[in-house]
């Protein structure tokens, strides 16, 4: 018996034969038809339809790799095979790709605005960036208002491909979020640190972005341990208050004991003074004390903006938030002097 294709897809236009009832969702008032699970996830979630560069099916726009920034603009591939196809001939081995974590033992420092914020500069200076989050916590995906939909546990443990399995936040932007299940993968390094090598070598062949940023835990672990075998530098935001910058320290003697033990050099790409209020002493003495003992490895400090912590709540980047705001100015100063460094 031959199916009868007479249902039209609200998402992908295709024509199908309805097989299973939630293929049928109402939403808005109205009926919409979907052909497959992909499509009722990109129906619900709002996703993008676009046409395939190489094949000129419709699809809607979900994963990362689906998208490309190419010679002459973006193109769109609905599947794998459409775009090894497409653009193998043309990008060969891939970008040359910048690997920084973002760390410091101790809380409270910022770590997470300066990743996301960080990221949306260099976005605007027309890179690719993925944002990985190795906090369990999940502060980076919440900050973005993305919801997890492979999580990096899942990405680590099925040995899944990090660039086609991140979530798209928006042009140039994804991120593999974190997740509860996070502990388990410390439990699995812990008891087999093969296994901490092995998703370190993974996340260092990630060769389709611009940068990846990583955003660590406030702790001394075999996630954080992980996060700088994948990297090639780390940034250290501290806060202006003295136990913040002993965090600098500690850091500092798990990169020379990473270099002796595993032979793996992580350089300190600087220092970012963050929360930093020129009226206070305390801020002015935690200053004068990374200028003496670290000199040009500075970063211009991030100044206190009660804004840069409002804009998580709307899931917007403060350059989206609050464009004209100290915070978003002195984030964008921050992407540029990355951006010199790494040129």
């Amino acid at each position: 018996m031959v199916a009868v294709l007479n249902y039209v897809c609200s998402v992908c236009g295709k024509s199908f034969a309805l097989s299973n009832p939630e293929q049928v969702r109402k939403a808005g008032g109205e009926t919409k038809y979907f052909c497959s699970r992909t499509c009722v996830e990109a129906g619900l979630n709002g996703a993008q339809v676009k046409t395939c560069s190489r094949c000129g099916g419709s699809f809607p726009l979900i994963y990362v790799y689906q998208e490309q920034l190419l010679r002459g603009g973006y193109r769109y591939f609905c599947s794998r095979e459409c775009r090894s196809a497409e653009i193998a001939p043309l990008i060969g081995s891939g970008k040359k790709t910048a690997r920084i974590s973002v760390l410091n033992h101790k809380g409270g420092t910022g770590k997470t605005t300066t990743v996301v914020s960080l990221a949306f500069g260099l976005k605007n200076a027309g890179k690719s960036v993925l944002i990985i989050d190795f906090d369990s916590q999940g502060s980076a995906a919440s900050s973005l208002g993305t919801a997890v939909r492979h999580s990096l546990t899942e990405v680590i443990t099925k040995n899944l491909s990090p660039a086609e399995y991140a979530s798209r936040v928006e042009e140039n932007i994804a991120v593999i979020p974190s997740s509860e299940e996070l502990f388990s993968l410390e439990i699995a390094f812990a008891s087999d640190q093969a296994k901490m090598k092995s998703a370190a070598r993974m996340l260092r062949g990630i060769n389709d972005f611009d940068f990846v940023l990583i955003d660590c835990a406030p702790s001394i672990t075999l996630l954080n341990r992980c996060a700088l075998l994948a990297s090639d530098y780390v940034i250290i935001p501290v806060s202006c208050d003295f136990l913040s910058v002993a965090g600098v320290k500690q850091i500092l003697k798990t990169l020379r004991a990473l270099e002796i033990e595993a032979f793996h050099s992580v350089k300190v790409l600087g220092i970012l003074p963050t929360f930093y209020d020129a009226r206070t002493r305390a801020s002015r003495d935690v200053m004068d004390v990374l200028n003496r003992y670290f000199k040009e490895r500075i970063f211009e400090p991030i100044r206190v903006n009660t804004l840069l912590k409002e804009a998580p709540s709307r899931g917007k980047s403060i350059y989206d938030f609050a464009p004209a705001s100290r915070g978003a100015e002195d984030y964008a100063r921050f992407a540029a002097k990355v951006l010199e460094l790494l040129n």
